[in-house]
C-alpha cells in the first residue's frame, strides 16, 4: 500500500485521461470538527519574512473552509533587485503531527534494514 495513501487515509476515486489515479477523501464527520484556534507565532514569522525580505508589497490568501486549524498563504512580491516572489504558510504547525500506528511500523522495518 502506497505511504502517501496510509498517512492521508485517500481512497482511489478513478484514473484521469493519462491514466493517473485520482485520490480523494470522504468528507469529516461535523461533530468531529473544531473551530480553528488563533494562529500560533504569526506575528513573530512575518516579522521575520519582513526582515530576510524588506521592502516587498505583500498579501495573503486566508483558508476560509478549514474548522481544524485556519490556514494563511503569505505572498511577498519580487522586486527589481530580487526578481522572485517569497510565499510561506502560517498555521500549518499549530497542532502535533503524528503518524498513524501501521506507518511507524513500516517506517522502523525500512530503518532496521538499512
Amino acid at each position: 500500500m502506497n505511504l502517501c495513501i496510509k498517512l492521508f487515509g485517500a481512497k482511489e476515486m478513478g484514473k484521469s485521461e493519462d491514466g493517473t489515479t485520482i485520490y480523494g477523501h470522504d468528507a469529516p464527520d461535523e461533530r468531529q470538527l473544531m473551530p480553528p484556534p488563533e494562529i500560533m507565532y504569526m506575528e513573530e514569522l512575518n516579522e521575520h519574512f519582513h526582515k530576510l525580505f524588506p521592502n516587498r508589497e505583500t498579501s495573503a490568501f486566508h483558508e476560509l473552509i478549514s474548522n481544524i486549524v485556519h490556514i494563511d498563504v503569505n505572498i511577498m512580491e519580487a522586486t527589481p533587485n530580487e526578481p522572485y516572489r517569497v510565499l510561506y504558510t502560517n498555521g500549518m504547525s499549530d497542532l502535533p503531527l503524528t503518524l498513524p500506528q501501521e506507518v511507524r511500523e513500516d517506517l522502523s522495518i525500512l530503518n532496521a534494514r538499512n
